[in-house]
Parts: structure tokens; C-alpha cells; sequence
């Protein structure tokens, strides 16, 4: 998690754990200069630049110039190409193209939106150029045979500073009839910045702020941003409109909407305008402000949570809301009140609790009628979710053991041992992420180590997913540190709890509650596969089927997909001998993943796919003599030649895989006597430098 994604959640009062990423959110900053900031792009998202090459469609040499700031170039889609190659989120890409003195993504642009989009959805090259295709607009142009794009809607100013000159790439797109002068000639009159808290619980704030612009003949603009629990915004007001703004404020009459000079709902949208450079400090300024004033709430860190109570005639009621910080473009926001043994579990698109607390002056901060939010889920038991809804249920049952240990903190509430240690849990495996994604892994580890330690207290069977996920995390952080010993070890405390995952698995409502254990210990049972694979294939043959079954039906990442067809391969290399059939029915449902995963266009599986079509063209043709084998080798070939000419890990190693498979296919061309097809295949080879004969 970067700083930006960090700064936005404290903004909102969703910080997971505010004390772990002060320092580093106070000592870091992105650099101005391209070739400087790349650099840093490539030591935070670990990437070596023949990758980014690879990743973008480029030659190497260009795109190292371009890393290097050795050649410069006006066309904005090969920096994208190498922003989304090296894995950037939205704000570092838009940062990127500010500094090298290019354009931002705008929304007006609808190739432009389509590409942010893209980038925000973590997509690579290729998969955004599909969409593009689709929606009939000009693909990332990655070399000069491609068509260039053109920039609609945005009017670029050459710099050759862009510091100096960030921000004044101006989209013409708010209706005025203000004619704004040479932003140069402003400088900063006065800024102010404020904290205002907006409801019941410690973190409710929200932040506003303003910077005066004032030119050598007195005119003004002011330049105004706020961040509140559901959003943000980001406007220019002139003089006029200012000032009617202050005094409706002051004579208590919140005014009524009206259309200022510009208007941004983000700091990425208002890249796109000359006063960006404005916008930037102001945001930068509410930063200092938020951590500020989290450090006065240093006692109501609940990770991502507020939380409330209320004293009415039917007794105390507590109350709390959570939004889900890890798929924010859904906006879900999940709530629970609880009065006694009543209790109300909803999930919604709007914030609850702020129309809850605010009451009548609600609509005057958020702008909407007041009125209840509309719930997708709205249940007064757990039990009632299942099914599609099981995952809710869980992240509900953390949440109602935090809003406990919130009431008996702040109003001596009972609250038991057991829910006590649940959450004690809880914030340590939260603590040990936030810890590893600031590369702190020793730290991670021994927050793990602790939370195992509490696990291991409470009864086997009430903590076996945890467990099993835990032990699956300690040995992957070991092995970031090259420990192996220790790895080694949480491995096989990993693998001590199969016979109770494999009974939990029997019983439906159990296996319900086990989340991702059988992918954890999936992932064991691959590692001891690989232990044993030499001294007792047998054993290794086992673990590698307990490994399918345990991913069989459960996959939902793309990692999990390449591993359960790892799995499927290896087994069906190990059986291709003595059952040939049934080990065309495994690396057939290989090649069905590669397929439905796209995973043949992902380069980290271009070696894997090929393997994969060479395995079941070698057992069709070696065990079963079936000419099918052609159909399967005359893919590999057609598949290593696209990736010889777009761009693979290692062209080298693919040029000698492209040998073998021409290889293969010329001896089965001969042994059927398909002379002319032969001839075909032999000079096809030829162009790409290849000799094949029946040796």
C-alpha cells in the first residue's frame, strides 16, 4: 500500500493501523524528475527493467533510454506502456505523465478514461488494449507501426520544467464566462487549513481547506478541497463567489449548490487543471493536518471501523460501521447495531452511520435527502447468510467481536476472555500485513508468530482456518528472508492439521467457515511433493493429488488458477506411462485453464503453456500413436512464434522450445508421409533461423 492509498484512508477515518505508517508516510515523497521517480517505481514494486520491456512491447534499448532519460519522446502511450508494465497504480501513473511533461488520463477522454480504468482494475497491457479494440478506439501504441492516438480535449503546454509548469495541461471543460488570467502571475496570499469533527466516534472528521491567490493587481482566486467520510472535493471559487459562500455560513444559511469556477471529485481528476500545483499543496498540507489530529485519537485505532453508542429509553446501543478498504469501487459499507440481545447486521452503498448521527444535518454535509439507505443485506441473525453471503458473514463476526471491545474500553461493557482474544488475533494478523507491505518482515513475522501463539490457546476445531492459513503465511515470509530451516518448519505444522481439514471439509457447515485453509494447505502439500518427489515418489504422488482436490472448486485468484494447473500437469506427467489416457484427461483440463484464465497471455506462463501443449502432444503421439499430436505441436509453434515477435521473459530459451516443438512435429510429418508438409514446416523454420531434420 502506498502513500497515497495510506493518506486517503485516514482521510476517511479508515486507517487499518495508524501508528505502524506515520514515520513513513512523513518521510516519504515522490520525485519530480522521471528518470529519478522511475527508479523508485522499480525498487517499490520490484521489477527488473528487461521485465518492463517485456511487459511494455518494446525493444529493450528503446525503452532503457526512455528509463534512463536518455531519449525523450512525445508520445504519451509509450510512458503508459511503461507505467502499467512496472505495475503503477492510478496517482503514480498521472504523477508520471505530469512530470514528463505529458498529459494526464482525463475523463473527457473516453480512451483516456478506458486506460485509467484499466490501470485502476490492475490490468496489464494487453488486457487493456482488448478493451480498447472493442470499444473501436486506437490500442496502446507500443511500437512505431502502430497508429498514434490522438489527445482529444486536452490542450498541452511544452515545458521543459515540469515542476514549473505542473499542472497547466487545462481541459476546456467548465461552462464559464470567467476569463481566467496567466496563473503564473498568482502567488499565495493566505492558506488555512481545518479539522471538523462530524459525528459521535473519535475518528469521525472531516477535513477542509483553502489556499488565496492573489496576482500583482489584486484579483483573487481561491482554491478550496474537502474530505469528508464518503468522499472528496476539489474546487476553484473566484472572489465573488468566495465571498457569498463565507457570508451565507455566517448568517447560518447553508448555501444552496451553485457551479463553481472548476470542480474535481479527486486529486487525479484535477491533474487536468492549471491550478494543479495548488491543488497538490493543499492536499499535501490536510495530510499534516490528518496526521495531526489522529495523533489526539491515539486510543481509537479499530482498523477501518467507527464505532458509536447511544443512551435512549431502551437502554445502551452500540453501533458501528466498516468500509471495505480492500475493494473500495464497490462501496460497501457494513454495519451492526446492537441494543441488548437485538442486534441488526446490513451492508449498503451509503454510509449508514453518518445518517444516523448527523440527523437533520446530514443533507447540509453530504448533499442528500434524508433518508435511510437502500441495504442489499439486512439480516438480525448470522445464521441467515449463506450460500454467495458466507464471506459477509465472517467479516461481520470480526467486526461484532471489535465493536465489543470497543464498548467495554468506553463504557465497561462485559465482554468475555474469548472475544477479548479474538480480537487480539485479529489486530496482530492486520498488524503483520501492514507491516510486510512497508517491507517490514521480520516485524510481520513476529506479529504472526504471536497471533499463531494465541490461536494455538483456544480450542483446535474453533481455530483451524486461521491456524492453517497462519502456518501457510510464516513459511512464505521465511522464504522472502531465504530462512528455509524455518519455513520448513511452519510447513509442517502447516501440514499437521490435514487429517482435521480434511473431516472439517466433510461436514458442509463446517467447510463453509474454513475461507482460504484448503488453498493454504494446498500450497504445503506442493512443497512437500517437492521434498519427497526423489526419495518417495509414492508419497509425492499423494500429496500432489491432495493438492488438486484442495484447490479443485476453490480457486478464485490468478495464482491459484497457475498453481492447480502446475498441479494437473505434474500429475499428469507422472502417470502418462502407465495410464496415457487418463493423463490426456489432465493436462486437457490444463489447457482448458490456460484457456479460461488466459494465461498463455500473461508472460510469467508463456514457458508453462508451452509445456503444458507439448506434454499432451508427446503422450497422444509416444503412448496412444495418434496423429492428433499434430494439432498440439502446430500450436506450441504458433504460440512460441507470437511470443518470439511480441515479447517473452526469455527469447532464448523460447527459440530452443520452438526447435524442439518443430522437432517433434518433423518426425511425425515423416513417420506418416506428409512429405509436403514437411517441406512447408522445414522452410517456415528456416525464416526464423532454424534447421530441423530427422535427427
Amino acid at each position: 500500500m502506498n502513500e497515497d492509498e495510506l493518506l486517503y484512508l485516514l482521510k476517511h477515518g479508515r486507517a487499518d493501523d495508524i501508528r505502524f505508517i506515520f514515520k513513513d508516510i512523513e518521510e516519504k515523497s515522490y520525485p519530480e524528475d522521471f528518470p529519478t521517480f522511475i527508479d523508485t517505481m522499480i525498487r517499490e514494486h520490484k521489477i527488473k527493467r528487461k521485465n518492463i520491456a517485456i511487459r511494455s512491447g518494446m525493444s529493450q534499448d528503446y525503452t532503457y533510454k526512455l528509463l534512463r532519460g536518455d531519449k525523450k519522446t512525445s508520445e504519451r502511450d509509450y510512458i503508459l506502456a511503461i507505467c502499467i508494465a512496472i505495475g503503477m497504480n492510478l496517482a503514480q501513473v498521472q504523477h508520471a505523465l505530469r512530470i514528463y511533461g505529458m498529459p494526464v488520463l482525463s475523463k473527457a477522454d473516453l480512451r483516456s478514461h478506458i486506460i485509467s480504468l484499466g490501470i485502476s482494475e490492475g490490468k496489464d497491457i494487453d488486457e487493456i488494449n482488448d478493451w480498447l479494440e472493442k470499444s473501436g478506439f486506437y490500442l496502446i501504441r507500443t511500437s512505431p507501426d502502430m497508429p498514434s492516438a490522438p489527445i482529444k480535449s486536452l490542450e498541452v503546454v511544452p515545458t521543459e520544467d515540469p515542476e514549473e509548469h505542473a499542472g497547466d495541461y487545462h481541459e476546456d471543460r467548465i461552462s464559464s464566462d470567467e476569463d481566467i488570467d496567466d496563473i503564473g502571475d498568482y502567488e499565495e496570499a493566505d492558506i488555512q487549513i481545518h479539522a471538523e469533527h462530524c459525528g459521535h466516534a473519535p475518528m469521525d472528521y472531516m477535513y477542509w481547506g483553502e489556499i488565496k491567490l492573489q496576482n500583482y493587481e489584486g484579483k483573487v482566486y481561491y482554491v478550496r478541497n474537502y474530505y469528508h467520510p464518503e468522499g472528496e472535493n476539489m474546487e476553484v471559487l473566484t472572489e465573488e463567489m468566495h465571498d457569498r459562500f463565507v457570508q451565507a455560513e455566517k448568517e447560518g444559511d447553508f448555501p444552496q449548490y451553485f457551479e463553481p469556477l472548476e470542480s474535481y471529485e479527486s486529486l487525479e481528476d484535477a491533474a487536468s487543471s492549471r491550478f494543479f500545483k495548488w491543488f497538490l499543496e493543499l492536499d499535501r498540507e490536510t495530510d499534516g493536518k490528518v496526521l495531526e489530529t489522529m495523533r489526539q485519537v491515539d486510543d481509537t485505532r479499530f482498523y477501518g471501523a467507527r464505532y458509536g453508542a447511544k443512551l435512549d429509553h431502551n437502554g445502551m446501543s452500540y453501533y458501528m460501521e466498516a468500509f471495505n478498504t480492500q475493494h473500495p469501487e464497490i462501496r460497501e459499507y457494513f454495519q451492526i447495531v446492537e441494543n441488548g440481545d437485538e442486534r441488526r447486521f446490513t451492508v449498503s452503498h451509503e454510509s449508514y452511520y453518518m445518517w444516523l448521527e448527523l440527523g437533520e444535518i446530514y443533507p447540509a454535509y453530504f448533499g442528500k435527502k434524508m433518508q435511510e439507505p437502500e441495504y442489499f443485506i439486512d439480516v438480525r441473525d448470522l445464521d441467515q447468510l449463506d450460500g454467495r453471503n458466507l464471506n459477509y458473514r465472517m467479516i461481520f463476526k470480526d467486526l461484532l467481536a471489535g465493536m465489543h471491545l470497543y464498548a467495554h474500553r468506553y463504557y465497561g461493557a462485559a465482554i468475555s476472555e474469548e472475544e477479548i482474544e479474538k480480537e487480539k488475533i485479529g489486530t496482530l494478523t492486520r498488524q503483520a500485513t501492514a507491516l510486510f507491505q512497508s517491507g517490514k518482515i521480520c516485524d510481520a513475522i513476529q506479529a504472526l508468530e504471536e497471533a499463531y501463539a494465541l490461536m494455538t490457546e483456544r480450542p483446535a476445531q474453533e481455530s483451524l482456518a486461521e491456524r492453517v492459513v497462519t502456518c501457510d503465511k510464516l513459511a512464505d515470509l521465511y522464504w522472502e528472508l531465504e530462512d528455509s530451516e524455518q519455513a520448513e518448519k511452519w510447513y509442517r505444522e502447516c501440514c499437521s492439521y490435514r487429517e482435521p481439514l480434511k473431516e472439517a471439509l466433510q461436514d458442509p457447515e463446517r467447510s463453509e467457515k474454513l475461507h482460504d485453509a484448503p488453498i493454504s494447505m494446498a500450497y504445503a502439500c506442493i512443497h512437500f511433493h517437492n521434498r519427497t518427489r526423489l526419495d518417495d515418489p509414492e508419497k509425492s504422488l499423494e500429496y500432489l493429488k491432495e493438492a488438486i482436490e484442495l484447490f479443485e472448486g476453490r480457486c478464485n485468484t490468478v495464482a491459484s488458477w497457475g498453481s492447480l494447473a502446475n498441479c494437473l500437469l505434474s500429475y499428469a506427467f507422472l502417470i502418462d506411462e502407465e495410464e496415457p489416457e487418463k493423463s490426456l484427461k489432465y493436462s486437457g483440463r490444463v489447457l482448458d485453464i490456460i484457456r479460461d484464465q488466459s494465461l498463455d497471455r500473461r508472460p510469467p506462463y508463456h514457458e508453462f503453456t508451452f509445456l503444458a501443449l507439448n506434454n499432451h502432444a508427446w503422450v497422444l503421439w509416444n503412448r496412444l500413436a495418434s496423429e492428433e499430436a499434430i494439432i498440439y505441436y502446430g500450436r506450441a509453434i504458433d504460440l512460441i512464434e507470437g511470443y518470439l515477435s511480441t515479447g517473452t521473459p526469455n527469447p532464448e530459451q523460447m527459440k530452443q522450445n520452438l526447435k524442439k516443438e518443430a522437432g517433434e512435429l518433423y518426425k511425425i510429418y515423416k513417420a506418416t508421409g506428409k512429405e509436403r508438409e514437411t517441406k512447408r514446416l522445414t522452410a517456415r523454420m528456416r525464416k526464423s533461423g532454424i534447421e530441423i531434420s530427422e535427427d
